[in-house]
């Protein structure tokens, strides 16, 4: 604080950080129960839909192991009509 003047005549003038001091000592708490609610939010829908989840990735990997088994068949039933094709001669395969 700053003083000038007389007793009788005189000037104050004061400087005060304490709206920054509150806004951070707030910003941290509001941050620290947000951080809090978000892991608890967290754990209640994984309580929820684990399960259900789990189940999901299983079958996912199920289906794209089928995929990729089908994928291979093609490429062979592919293979085998390339090379019937060329032995057929001149590219033309008959059909009965």
């Amino acid at each position: 604080a700053d003083m000038a003047g007389t007793l009788e005549n005189y000037t104050m003038k004061i400087n005060s950080d304490l709206d920054n001091v509150l806004k951070n000592a707030v910003g941290s708490v509001v941050k620290e129960q947000s951080a809090q609610l978000e892991q608890k939010l967290k754990a209640a829908i994984q309580e929820k839909t684990g399960g259900q989840l789990k189940d999901l990735q299983n079958t996912y990997g199920a289906l794209t192991q089928k995929g990729n088994a089908l994928n291979t068949i093609q490429t062979q039933l592919n293979t085998l009509l390339q090379d019937a094709l060329k032995s057929a001669g001149g590219g033309k395969l008959r059909l009965p």
